[in-house]
């Protein structure tokens, strides 16, 4: 129980920020993550979206792509070189496999179409923030040579005293490997 409650705290205590370019999306999303308990900060353009970041670095940035002065990509590069822990999760209404392909290559965690449902957003934040960011995860240790796994050892015949019980048992296929009847 404890788990299922520190997950919804670091999901609500996380803070988002909201880049797009139209104020009526960038208003109703701050709006609906606010109500639904997220710490949120708003953004028209890259550039604000970036002062707010050396400022406040949010955990989820949700990116428009096309935005004034400096496109989704350019932002998504310019965020990865200064924090590889925000996640984002990238919106647009100029949806394309390649755009998509390329924003993720670079580092975005989700790509969504506009227009979409609040509840589709608020899944992939949730995914963003459950999933470790690069400083917590663990990195499997080094590895160690592969060791040869063990001889079977053939399975001692716990029936072969019993005579002729042991060969009804061997005959509804107990398998040990050692007695005449296997």
């Amino acid at each position: 129980m404890q788990e299922i409650i520190f997950e919804e705290e670091k999901m609500k205590s996380a803070s988002v920020l909201i880049v797009d370019d139209e104020k009526v999306v960038r208003d109703s999303l701050t709006e609906w993550l606010r109500e639904t308990g997220y710490e949120v900060m708003a953004a028209e353009d890259g550039y604000e979206a970036l002062k707010i970041i050396d400022e406040a670095a949010p955990r989820v940035v949700v990116l428009d792509m096309k935005l004034p002065g400096m496109d989704g990509i350019d932002v998504i590069k310019n965020i990865k070189e200064k924090n590889q822990q925000i996640g984002i999760i990238i919106i647009t209404a100029y949806a394309s496999v390649d755009n998509a392909v390329e924003a993720m290559k670079l580092g975005a965690f989700d790509y969504i179409a506009k227009p979409f449902p609040p509840e589709r957003l608020e899944t992939a934040i949730g995914k963003v923030i459950k999933f470790p960011s690069p400083e917590e995860r663990v990195e499997p240790k080094e590895q160690e040579e592969a060791k040869p796994a063990p001889a079977a050892q053939p399975r001692e015949c716990v029936w072969a005293k019993a005579g002729v019980v042991s060969y009804r048992l061997c005959t509804l296929n107990y398998k040990c490997d050692q007695c005449e009847f296997a």
